[in-house]
């Protein structure tokens, strides 16, 4: 066995593959997974967009439906209204779970696992929190867009988009909170 490759498979990357030959040098293979483009883009990522538009479509029906219980409950005919259960999952439950799932899907049949694990760092750094309902649909997209492009990158270029997308405005309140000296006073 060698002891460095199996070090640095696990340490730096996400552990050995069955089948999975150890790395005859294990500081080039460390070197050539941050090396060139991102091969380890998700097939189909969900965008900001997507995830904004279905969290907005989910409370207009959210709306709708107290909306409609509110006026059953000032009609006495309607009393007792036979309405449907509730579902299992909301549409942002849903996109959130599909994109967990994606990415623990991708970490298992990685090439890279160096360059995922570091991905799994920063975005546990600049971490946005599922306690702020509004930004778990996009929290896939923030990983995907902010973190994943920039990863090898310069930490500036990675710090501006970070900072800059929806899910961290959103997480920060940053969209609603203004300062005292702010324009939009």
């Amino acid at each position: 066995m060698q002891p460095n490759a199996i070090h640095a498979l696990i340490r730096f990357g996400l552990g050995r593959r069955a089948g999975e030959p150890l790395p005859a040098d294990p500081i080039a293979w460390l070197h050539a997974q941050l090396q060139g483009p991102d091969p380890a883009r998700l097939a189909d990522p969900p965008s900001t967009a997507k995830g904004l538009t279905t969290e907005l479509q989910e409370r207009a029906a959210r709306r709708e439906a107290a909306g409609r219980n509110q006026a059953n409950m000032a009609d006495p005919a309607m009393a007792n209204p036979t309405t449907a259960p509730a579902p299992e999952t909301t549409p942002v439950q849903a996109l959130f779970r599909a994109e967990a799932t994606a990415l623990l899907d991708h970490a298992l049949t990685t090439d890279v696992g160096f360059r995922e694990r570091l991905v799994w760092f920063w975005a546990n750094h600049f971490i946005v929190s599922q306690r702020r309902t509004l930004a778990i649909p996009v929290i896939g997209a923030f990983i995907q867009e902010a973190i994943r492009p920039h990863v090898t990158g310069r930490f500036v270029d990675m710090l501006q988009a970070v900072m800059r997308h929806p899910a961290m405005q959103l997480f920060l309140d940053n969209a609603q909170f203004i300062g005292p000296d702010s324009r939009r006073k």
